[in-house]
């Protein structure tokens, strides 16, 4: 999709955004430690990625300071599945 708005390519378009897009398919309902998940769940989590991404740009949060609040909430989210897998486990 990047590609086709411009009119060139340059092998460093892109970077940047691997922390978007694991963190809406996680958020999206994809297991990190394998399994599947579906389109909606990563629509869902897309949405739920540009709104903090736009939430926080309209408070006056730039560059770096999102791009830890996009990890923050993976590392969350990641944490929160897990313990939710480990309580479903009995363990």
């Amino acid at each position: 999709v990047l590609v086709s708005r411009v009119t060139t390519t340059r092998s460093d378009m892109g970077i940047g955004y691997e922390l978007d897009v694991i963190a809406t398919v996680v958020l999206g309902g994809t297991s990190i430690f394998g399994g599947v998940g579906t389109i909606w769940g990563t629509v869902v989590g897309l949405a739920m990625i540009q709104l903090l991404k736009d939430g926080l740009a309209l408070t006056g949060v730039k560059g770096d300071a999102t791009i830890v609040v996009i990890g923050t909430v993976l590392i969350l989210s990641t944490l929160v599945a897990s313990s939710l897998q480990r309580r479903h486990d009995g363990v």
